[in-house]
């Protein structure tokens, strides 16, 4: 699929996803859900399954045994989120499955909670699809969203990096690379939903009952100590593997090929290379201090059917 090849490929997914999703907030996020067990949740736009997982490692902490699903259109995603469950859940009740979140592949009523992550912001037809999960949500059942407050990071600093030709020259050929991406494929092709200020008035909207928010705060940098070294390892080679594999998809594009040489091309896969290896000998460096930071809306309203 387009998405996953061109946009956000696995990899990159799920090394978003360690810092977007803040672990010490499991808790809290399944209190604010109001997930028990027994019930019945849908993940509606999952990928490749992260934000169920995230749920579901929680829920094993607290001894809550649910049926979850989720639902993705792009056939390479829900691949690879089989294959998390099969290799880091020890549970059999997480189902993945190829649908259309316009038009749902379940009876009415069928669920106790809908949830998505990041869904509503990217959809392209946000009031069909939020039809649909009121649709399949049994009466005085809920449906939660988190979006991005920003699709940029809200408060960052580029670090303390000792000054490196090879480092000054990965930038600009990224930034060219990047601007090049936007030519072939801008980002907009791809983030067609709601922004998130305004969900909480377009829950109300659509008939939603006592909708409420929650912010949800993120920070990540590769200089915090409070990450393990294999975490910090995991994250690097994964993003690193991420761009490798984008790139070369792009590289398939003869449009994309108009615009870098042959020789940009192999300089650039080297210098990400060289990058990799700089951050993976640096592991333990507690000096370097980029970090980035933000937040998440977490919107949650109920549903209320006529009898």
């Amino acid at each position: 699929m387009k998405w996953s090849k061109y946009f956000q490929n696995p990899t990159y997914l799920e090394m978003t996803r360690k810092f977007m999703l803040n672990q010490d907030l499991k808790p809290l996020i399944v209190k604010y859900l109001g997930i028990e067990s027994g019930m019945e949740v849908l993940d509606v736009g999952c990928g490749t399954g992260a934000f169920t997982r995230y749920l579901v490692e929680e829920l094993l902490e607290e001894s809550k045994k649910c049926e979850f699903t989720g639902i993705d259109y792009d056939e390479k995603l829900i691949e690879v989120a089989k294959q998390y469950v099969s290799e880091k859940i020890s549970v059999q009740d997480i189902k993945y499955i190829i649908g259309n979140a316009y038009k749902l592949p379940f009876d009415n009523n069928k669920f106790d909670l809908i949830v998505s992550h990041t869904f509503l912001g990217i959809a392209s037809d946000v009031k069909t699809a939020l039809n649909e999960m009121i649709r399949v949500v049994k009466p005085g059942g809920s449906i939660a969203s988190v979006t991005s407050m920003s699709y940029g990071h809200q408060a960052w600093h580029e670090g303390y990096y000792p000054e490196k030709e090879w480092r000054k020259e990965l930038s600009d050929l990224a930034d060219k690379i990047i601007y090049i991406y936007e030519r072939v494929h801008s980002t907009w092709e791809f983030v067609l939903g709601k922004p998130s200020s305004e969900i909480p008035h377009f829950f109300a909207e659509s008939g939603l009952k006592n909708v409420r928010i929650y912010g949800l705060g993120r920070v990540f940098s590769l200089s915090n100590a409070a990450m393990s070294k294999e975490e910090k390892e995991e994250y690097i080679i994964g993003m690193y593997e991420a761009e490798v594999c984008k790139f070369k998809n792009y590289w398939e594009i003869e449009e994309f090929r108009k615009y870098l040489t042959k020789q940009e091309k192999d300089k650039y896969l080297s210098l990400l290379n060289e990058n990799k290896n700089f951050l993976l000998k640096n592991i333990g460096e507690n000096i370097f201090w980029d970090w980035h930071g933000g937040a998440n809306l977490l919107v949650i309203g109920d549903v209320v059917k006529n009898k």
